[in-house]
């Protein structure tokens, strides 16, 4: 598996908009094809129209495989769920304290702390400031949210989301425009 590009409310620690919005705004806008398992579609024709890759040639595959896996490109919706979660991956970049700007090289246990605590605070060895993990700067390669859409076999920084696809999400959530980021799939 490649990985994925996940989109997210801005505030992860937000109430999460209704799924079914979600589900709506991803039709309307035609990401989404028929049903492909629980909380989990086919790629809808625009899906490529909403997603701009880079690379001279990248190759998506956006059928099932014949042995039933799931290394194709296909959309999930994650949650909702009542804490912030935290989806890494192999492809990680260190984060950086958004105070000093220094990289947090070991930041794996971070995020297994986010999993059981998601307020839990840091402390930066290098300048002392305290952040919530999610606070600190990921560069787009830690997703975080209550309610995520995966877009799956997207290898990182390979998938960008349009502007158009972000603010027609926020709008059919009634919230600010979403963010996106890279990371492990969660299937």
């Amino acid at each position: 598996m490649t990985g994925s590009l996940y989109l997210s409310p801005n505030d992860p620690w937000g109430t999460p908009p209704p799924a079914q919005a979600v589900v709506a705004a991803l039709t309307e806008l035609q990401m989404i094809g028929p049903p492909h398992g629980e909380a989990t579609w086919l790629a809808g024709d625009a899906l490529l129209r909403h997603i701009t890759f880079a690379g001279c040639s990248p190759y998506l595959a956006l059928t099932p495989p014949p042995d039933g896996g799931t290394d194709f490109c296909h959309v999930a919706l994650l949650g909702p769920s009542a804490q912030p979660r935290i989806i890494t991956g192999p492809n990680t970049l260190n984060p950086r304290c958004p105070t000093c700007k220094a990289r947090v090289k070991d930041w794996a246990p971070l995020a297994e702390r986010f999993d059981a605590d998601p307020a839990a605070p840091w402390t930066c060895p290098s300048c002392n400031a305290g952040h919530r993990i999610d606070t600190l700067r990921w560069r787009q390669h830690a997703a975080f949210g209550r309610l995520l859409v995966e877009i799956r076999s997207v290898f990182p920084a390979e998938g960008v989301p349009s502007d158009e696809l972000l603010e027609t999400l926020g709008k059919a959530c009634g919230m600010d425009s979403w963010q996106f980021a890279w990371a492990a799939s969660s299937a």
